[in-house]
């Protein structure tokens, strides 16, 4: 158990609550990333599911972003070597026998007649799934990463297809998501794979209480650490109410008997922040000066606008090219493209990331 996990649980039981009673099916969360989504999945999602024994299941899409199918298979399989006495009968009705066998990226199950690995298909994982004994909740951490690439449209195409379009609700998910665009690109659009097919639900930011727990964690590890509340609320909201952040933060402090919150930051968020910029610069080290360009309007409001010539005339001055409205254009479907940015009106573009955006703002 960890200590320091600032449980969600009344949201978890919530959601499961709303699945048994058929009144949610596929629920989505979004927030950006570093808000505890994935804590959130896997440490109070998750073990709720298993005390109301219902098989759950996490997909992390970014584990391989090449091969979002065989992260798929890979999460199923890891789910029945958890509860193989759920999946009896459906291993024995592909012919396999109970013992599992996960080597790599060579995913299988171990024939009954023969003894050599056989690989899972797609579409056995599914069976596998339809012939679990109890009902099953996919867990499907960054989902928007589907929308990324034209190859990935069939493996979408076949989950909505195997989680929506079916007469019975065993099969339920939760998708989170850190980019609005490519949700939008999954889940909103007329022409979207899962288009009217997930109810969305808000995934609050943590506050006080939050604050208040860990540091009462920090005081218990300590042996009596006290750590001002004000400082700490400034210092979370500075983080962007980033979890881990926080988190970590005060670790670092417990670790080195370090009892003063401002000492503490100067200390420890350093090697954080350098981590967090060399992760943005890797980000833009794949762009052109005119993403960047755009990326640090439009952080800092300023990109009003932006397919007129006052714009284009202002780009250009500033990147020392000709900037036309077409290279803006490709520009901005670029960055849409890459998840960077979302259009929450019509021709009003804005990041997702508060610390990202927050970065790219001081380099233009």
């Amino acid at each position: 158990m960890d200590a320091w996990h600032f449980s969600r649980e009344q949201f978890a039981e919530f959601i499961l609550t709303g699945m048994k009673n058929q009144l949610l099916e596929r629920v989505t969360l979004f927030a950006p990333r570093k808000s505890g989504k994935t804590q959130f999945i896997t440490k109070d999602i998750q073990p709720l599911c298993a005390n109301k024994k219902l098989l759950s299941v996490y997909i992390d899409f970014w584990k391989d972003k090449a091969n979002p199918e065989a992260v798929f298979i890979e999460a199923v399989i890891l789910a029945i070597e958890s509860n193989k006495n759920w999946f009896k009968k459906g291993i024995e009705s592909l012919g396999l026998n109970a013992e599992l066998g996960l080597t790599g990226i060579k995913l299988g199950l171990v024939s009954k007649n023969k003894n050599s690995q056989v690989e899972l298909t797609l579409s056995g994982a599914y069976q596998l799934l339809d012939n679990c004994s109890v009902d099953v909740v996919l867990l499907l951490d960054e989902v928007q990463h589907l929308a990324t690439d034209t190859k990935f449209e069939n493996f979408t195409a076949s989950l909505r297809s195997f989680m929506a379009n079916r007469a019975d609700s065993k099969i339920k998910g939760v998708f989170t998501g850190s980019s609005q665009e490519g949700l939008s690109r999954l889940f909103k659009k007329t022409n979207a794979p899962f288009y009217d097919s997930s109810q969305k639900l808000d995934f609050s930011p943590l506050g006080d209480e939050f604050v208040k727990f860990e540091l009462s964690v920090f005081k218990k590890v300590t042996g009596g650490g006290e750590l001002n509340f004000n400082e700490a609320k400034k210092i979370f909201a500075a983080q962007y109410f980033s979890p881990g952040r926080f988190v970590g933060l005060l670790k670092q402090m417990a670790l080195n008997q370090v009892h003063d919150l401002l000492q503490g930051q100067r200390l420890f968020e350093v090697e954080f922040l350098e981590a967090e910029n060399q992760e943005f610069n890797s980000v833009l080290a794949e762009l052109s000066d005119l993403d960047i360009y755009l990326l640090a309007n439009i952080a800092k409001g300023e990109a009003v606008g932006l397919y007129g010539s006052e714009f284009s005339q202002k780009a250009s001055s500033r990147l020392a090219k000709k900037v036309n409205k077409t290279s803006i254009q490709n520009s901005i479907l670029k960055l849409s493209d890459n998840g960077l940015i979302y259009s929450f009106e019509r021709g009003v573009w804005k990041i997702d990331d508060p610390a990202f955006a927050n970065y790219v703002s001081l380099l233009v």
